[in-house]
């Protein structure tokens, strides 16, 4: 969290309001790439693939020769697995909508991502069951296509590419092992109820294997919401648990109650499972 604030001065409040929408994220820890064009070839991403992740090594393309395409494209590096395919055209609105409209970001940055005209989907295949692990390979690798970003469908959020070259650093990658860049890797939906309260949920959680949280808060308040999701989020992946309806718990001196939900389950789940969050002072 701490790179973020430093970067926009606060966590940004969640963006657009959200709508129900049918769940069609790929099966697996996946991202789309998305570029003006098409790579010709994928060499200059292997070469700088080991300055974000040293302790990987290089990335073996297998045969890449002039005289064969670039995708599909086979990726391994260290153990690890990546299933890389281009497309010669933009994602489709649908997706774009998953990830791009409903993201944190202002219009302005969201611009670029828009107007891309190929993308390449990116989808971890094997070596690793932590989903740190594996969404930091694919971030290493999306990056070296020096790409005007990437759009995560799981999380409902996308990184545009300025932000892209310094969360896939070394540095970013190596903190992400011990502390959850949940801005970036997961995603936050708010639901305005008429009595100014907004229900703020969670998108992403899933791919961690714990369910998403849905916090209920005076509208304006999506910087709680963030900061409250990024902690309960690092506890229950680093300390191997999982909240369930009935549990409760003590976080910097207040304490919080897990439910299942008591209104609007079916945009606060957006297809899975789902817990909400309260908290006395």
């Amino acid at each position: 969290m701490s790179f973020f604030k430093k970067l926009f001065g606060r966590a940004p409040e969640p963006g657009p309001t959200a709508a129900p929408l049918t769940d069609r994220a790929p099966t697996g820890t996946s991202l789309a790439v998305l570029l003006d064009r098409l790579p010709e070839s994928l060499s200059e991403m292997a070469r700088e693939f080991p300055a974000r992740l040293p302790a990987l090594g290089a990335v073996d393309l297998g045969r890449e020769t002039p005289d064969e395409p670039t995708f599909p494209a086979m990726l391994e590096v260290g153990g690890h697995s990546v299933w890389a395919l281009g497309f010669d055209l933009p994602m489709p609105e649908e997706a774009q909508k998953r990830s791009i409209f409903y993201s944190n970001w202002d219009d302005a940055a969201k611009a670029p991502l828009y107007a891309h005209q190929a993308h390449v989907l990116l989808f971890y295949q094997g070596g690793s069951d932590d989903p740190v692990v594996q969404l930091s390979v694919l971030y290493a690798l999306a990056a070296g296509m020096r790409p005007l970003g990437v759009a995560d469908e799981t999380a409902f959020n996308c990184v545009p590419a300025a932000v892209l070259q310094e969360a896939s650093s070394a540095e970013f990658l190596r903190a992400a092992q011990t502390d959850i860049p949940s801005l970036l890797w997961t995603g936050i939906l708010k639901f305005h109820r008429e009595d100014g309260q907004t229900w703020y949920a969670t998108r992403g959680f899933e791919r961690f294997g714990k369910p998403n949280l849905a916090f209920l808060a005076p509208t304006g308040h999506g910087e709680q919401a963030t900061d409250l999701f990024h902690a309960l989020l690092n506890y229950q992946h680093f300390y191997n648990q999982t909240f369930e309806h009935g549990h409760t718990a003590e976080l910097g001196g207040q304490f919080l109650r897990f439910a299942d939900p008591y209104e609007y389950a079916e945009y606060l789940s957006g297809g899975h499972p789902v817990l909400t969050v309260t908290t006395d002072a």
